[in-house]
């Protein structure tokens, strides 16, 4: 099933970059790492920034507008391997159209055109982490806080999550990845038992 998800955080830094796609009703996030041009073309959209010439993104939009249709929704749909898998779906006049994409293009496209990004239920549960950014744990505490990760949870694939949220949070990409390592043996070692 898809969910309705809005991206609350875009992390630049010299050693990478992830976007944080928060599903609704859900306490959990999904981070997505990405490259840095695909980045800037989420940033741009989410800054309300206009370009002095269309972007890639905004040559899509306007082509897929002046063809008489419009993006009706994007999704990310699966998790292989740790890779995510997106789609862009067009309607117009001859029907639906589903296109696949990378998410991050597929994010890109959505916050210019406005539409609703979807999230599969099995992407949340696959790679979903909680995450508390440190404005809502000063507000949550009424003061200010270092940003800190809250799990509720013993089952360790939870806690894995969470320690990779954290450094997500902390732009310690190699330890993401050494944990995100550690999270599929972990899943592997449960599917053998």
């Amino acid at each position: 099933m898809m969910v309705p998800a809005a991206v609350s955080h875009l992390s630049l830094s010299n050693a990478g970059f992830v976007v944080i796609l928060k599903p609704e009703s859900d306490p959990r996030s999904v981070p997505i790492f990405i490259g840095m041009p695909e980045a800037q073309a989420i940033a741009i959209p989410l800054n309300h920034i206009q370009p002095s010439r269309p972007l890639t993104h905004d040559l899509l939009k306007n082509v897929v507008e002046n063809l008489d249709c419009h993006v009706g929704h994007v999704e990310i749909r699966e998790i292989r391997d740790g890779t995510y898998f997106a789609g862009i779906l067009l309607q117009g006049r001859l029907g639906e159209i589903f296109l696949d994409a990378r998410p991050s293009d597929a994010i890109a496209l959505a916050l210019r055109c406005e539409v609703p990004i979807m999230i599969d239920d099995a992407v949340i549960e696959e790679s979903g982490v909680i995450i508390q950014l440190e404005e809502e744990q000063a507000d949550a505490a009424g003061k200010k806080d270092s940003g800190r990760l809250e799990t509720v949870s013993s089952d360790p694939r939870v806690r894995l999550k969470a320690r990779m949220a954290v450094a997500i949070r902390e732009e310690r990409y190699e330890d993401a990845a050494r944990i995100r390592d550690e999270l599929r043996q972990e899943i592997h070692h449960t599917l053998e038992s």
